[in-house]
């Protein structure tokens, strides 16, 4: 099978002709972004366990526990900061979420 290559030329001039600028643009700019979704797709995984963060507001004490049973250690240190300074403390509850590339 041969391609006539003036008639496949004549064809494409006869498209693009028909196009703006903008509306190229367009058709680029969605093309790169499918390309960009299928190549790097990004997954992400929630850790099933919280974290706590005991920070005081008035200097630099903080606390932190990785583990969900570790909060009692946390909150006791935060009790024991705040009676012997009259701190304010606030404890943070999170969780982590990890992202990658697939």
């Amino acid at each position: 099978m041969s391609v006539d290559l003036d008639k496949l030329a004549k064809q494409v001039d006869e498209a693009l002709a028909k196009e703006t600028k903008e509306s190229l643009t367009k058709w680029l700019n969605k093309r790169r972004q499918k390309d960009e979704r299928t190549v790097m797709k990004v997954v992400s995984k929630r850790i099933q366990c919280y974290h706590y963060y005991g920070q005081c507001n008035d200097c630099d004490f903080n606390e932190c526990a990785s583990h969900n049973g570790d909060i009692n250690r946390v909150r006791n240190a935060v009790r024991r900061h705040v009676l012997k300074t009259g701190h304010t403390v606030k404890i943070e509850k999170g969780y982590s979420i990890i992202y990658n590339r697939e």
